[in-house]
Formats: structure tokens, sequence, C-alpha cells
């Protein structure tokens, strides 16, 4: 696929096809929906559609005097109304609110685009990201295991599984390259957080460059990249690099579309994840086939190329040989976790096969 290339995110199929960038409000369920092993996945129903409340054609400042909350009302558009210059009007609900700790019909609200070039994906929401998102959830609602922990989101896009994972966590670094997706997530966590002043307190946007080294470094010729750049509001600090020796978790989300990203990503986790790490990684992908003239068939060679790099340790998985796209020596291990076994808190997407989850650690 070409960088210039337009593409559309399947959860976007209930956006005005029309509008370039929606705020949609996600659902999350008090009785998520759960699954049987060999369920076939569902086909594609109307509330699989996320709540799209508002289309945005022009620039909203991130200062906007947005306060969306658990209100079961948004079910019903004809609350929604504009005052004299054209904003949302939204009614507003108690502040002491503490988003997803207690699951009560709460929403997750997101600023997306509708379609963007292959080079501006992370302004849409992708399925994979919401698989994870329920993963989390889950985890929330039923462990105490993120507590306290310090994350990072690699490739995080719109901020969804960050935000979702501040709720628990001392300290969440959501990263991506491209300026314009950093400050769609930053206007997202804002939005957010004013269900729960944790999620503000615990987030850092940072711009992190998969292909530069690792940890950023003063003498960096990119300024953008430049270490206590502080005319840039996404330069890292010596402090988030302290903070990162206690990394637990990593998050990333469909970044596994292109070979070179890949091997930028592992090459990156090498030294997020060094040998002795108990950091673990939690990856979501959709696997995407296209015919190839040289296999005379249809086959998922980016999926390939990520499975060169771990090693399968799930439970009852018979070794599976994989497309060799060069020599990689396996660093990784990992284990395929059942989607079955995820109950399905999100209700802006549906499940199907070609989605997975993996839990990867450094061997």
């Amino acid at each position: 696929m070409e960088d210039d290339e337009v593409v559309t995110s399947e959860v976007h199929l209930g956006c005005p096809p029309h509008e370039v960038s929606c705020l949609s409000i996600f659902t999350i369920a008090s009785s998520p929906r759960t699954f049987d092993d060999g369920e076939k996945p569902q086909t594609f129903r109307e509330q699989c559609i996320p709540r799209v409340i508002c289309s945005l054609n022009e620039e909203v400042s991130s200062s906007d005097n947005f306060d969306i909350s658990t209100n079961s009302s948004l079910s019903d558009r004809s609350v929604i109304s504009v005052d004299e210059c054209g904003d949302l009007v939204i009614p507003r609900r108690n502040r002491n609110y503490h988003a997803y700790g207690d699951i009560q019909e709460s929403t997750i609200s997101i600023y997306h685009h509708v379609k963007t070039t292959l080079s501006r994906v992370g302004l849409q929401i992708w399925k994979a990201s919401l698989l994870l998102g329920d993963f989390l959830l889950h985890k929330i609602q039923t462990t105490d295991e993120l507590a306290g922990v310090v994350g990072i989101e690699l490739g995080a896009g719109t901020g969804i599984l960050g935000i979702l994972l501040a709720a628990k966590a001392r300290v969440v670094f959501l990263t991506d390259l491209d300026t314009e997706v950093l400050d769609n997530c930053l206007r997202n966590v804002i939005l957010n957080s004013r269900k729960s002043k944790k999620i503000d307190s615990s987030i850092r946007i940072r711009q992190l460059d998969w292909k530069q080294p690792w940890p950023p470094i003063d003498e960096t010729p990119d300024v953008e990249n430049s270490i206590e750049n502080k005319s840039f509001p996404y330069s890292w600090c010596k402090s988030d690099l302290i903070e990162l020796e206690r990394l637990n978790i990593i998050l990333a989300a469909d970044v596994i579309y292109s070979n070179d990203l890949t091997d930028s990503c592992f090459s990156l986790l090498r030294k997020l994840m060094p040998p002795g790490s108990r950091t673990l990684l939690w990856l979501a992908l959709e696997k995407r086939f296209n015919f190839s003239i040289s296999d005379l068939d249809v086959v998922a060679h980016g999926y390939d190329h990520f499975r060169s790099f771990v090693e399968d340790r799930t439970p009852g998985s018979a070794l599976r040989p994989t497309l060799q796209t060069h020599n990689v020596q396996k660093l990784f291990a990992g284990r395929k976790l059942s989607p079955y076994q995820i109950p399905q808190y999100l209700t802006g997407y549906e499940r199907t096969k070609d989605l997975e989850l993996w839990e990867i650690w450094r061997m």
C-alpha cells in the first residue's frame, strides 16, 4: 500500500461518509457480552456501530468545554443542541464519577477521522484497539494487576487504550510520531479526563520515532525529538526516562501492517524489554490478507513477518511453519490469548476471526 492511499476502518461504518472527522461515543457495557469457545464471529449488526453524536468539519480546540460522562440520555439524539456559537451543549453529570473503575454503562468519547491516508491512520479507530481495550477493561474489573503500573503505548493513535489504562496506572506514556495524531490524542485525553482527574494526571503524551535511537538524546538533529525541548509539547524529559526504568506494560494495537515498521518496532522493543526484563507486551492485531502472485494464493505476509520475531508458547499449539522473510534470532516469546475468554465491554465493533491478541515477553 502507498502512503497516499486512502483507507477507512470498519469501526467507522456508522459515521457520516461525507464527514472528515467525528466525535464518537463508545458505551462500556455493565453486562459485557461473553462468548463460548468455537462460537462463530458475529455478523455485522446495527448495535455494533458506535454512537456518533456530532461531526466536525472545522477544527475544535482541545480547550472546548465538553463534559461527556455516563449520561445515558445521550442515547437520545434529541438532547443534543448547540449554543449561539455553534458549540455543543451537553448535559452535565456529577464530577465525582470515577471512570471505568466501577462500570455502570459508562462511555468513552473519542475524536477521530472517518478516513485518512495510510500515513495518518493513527487518526482513526481500529478494531484491534477495541479488542485490547476489552482486555484492559476486564483486568480492571476482575483483578488489581494494573494498579500502580507504569505503561507505554506504541502507536497510540487516538489514545483510547492509554485513557482506559490510566484509570488504574500510575503513569501511562502515549506515543506516536505524527504531530497531528498527537494533537488529536491530547484532545481525547482532555475530553475524557473530565470523568476522572486521574486520567489527566497519569498520562504523558510523547513523540516517538521507532527508527531513531532510544532513549531520546539531546544531540538528535530533529528538534521535535530533542529531549527537554520546551518549545515542543511532546518532548521527552529526564523524569520520563526514570519512570520508564520501572516499565511494566507495553501496549500496541494494529501496528502490524508494514514489514519495515515491524522491524523498527521490534528493534525498539529490544531496548524497552532488555534481557531479564519482566515487562509484558500486549499486542492486538488484525490479520490482513492479499493475493500474492508469487504464492498464487491469498496470504498475510505482514502477519508472518511478525511471527518470525516471536516464539509461540501458546498452550496446546503445534509448531507452526513461519514464512521467513529474513534470518531473525527470536528474542521474544509469546502466547496467543483466546478472544472468546475476553468479554466484550465496548459495544462499538464486531469480533472477527482475524483479530488476535498476544502476550509477549523477552526470553
